[in-house]
């Protein structure tokens, strides 16, 4: 049996807001530096995927300029991308320890299912962490532009 939005608790409910918020805020921003890294507008890529492309590029390329930090958001922006789409595509189900309300969501790319409890502490760690990478995003691009970073290939 799912689980119905009535029977979840309202820390529940307030965590499963956040991580909505935080990952809209986070999407927003990791799209805006792929398109940079990628020069090529996202269009209607998803995010996911143009972090994915954007951390490909990164990797197979040497720009002048130091961009360790850069990778290293985007790569953690990826992993939060991965949490938050087990959670925003995840069916409602009952079925993990002790019928504790729980995600269930089947990968695209994989056959790999993850179930994510449907807590306010493992919602709270998610919106916390995409909070955080939003926070980081300032910072970045400041270092960014102190460096005088070239997204062109070379």
């Amino acid at each position: 049996m799912g689980y119905r939005i009535k029977d979840l608790d309202d820390h529940t409910l307030r965590a499963l807001g956040r991580v909505v918020w935080d990952a809209i805020n986070v999407e927003d921003r990791a799209i805006r530096l792929a398109e940079e890294v990628l020069t090529r507008d996202a269009g209607r890529t998803p995010a996911g995927v143009m972090v994915k492309d954007a951390i490909a590029a990164v990797e197979r390329w040497t720009p002048a300029e130091d961009v360790s930090d850069a990778l290293s958001w985007l790569q953690r922006v990826g992993d939060a991308l991965v949490r938050r789409n087990a959670v925003m595509h995840g069916i409602p189900s009952g079925t993990y320890p002790e019928g504790e309300p729980v995600l269930v969501y089947m990968h695209r790319d994989s056959e790999a299912i993850t179930r994510t409890p449907l807590t306010a502490a493992t919602l709270d760690s998610l919106a916390d962490d995409l909070e955080r990478l939003h926070r980081e995003w300032v910072d970045l691009l400041l270092v960014i532009e102190q460096r005088g970073v070239r997204w062109d290939r070379r």
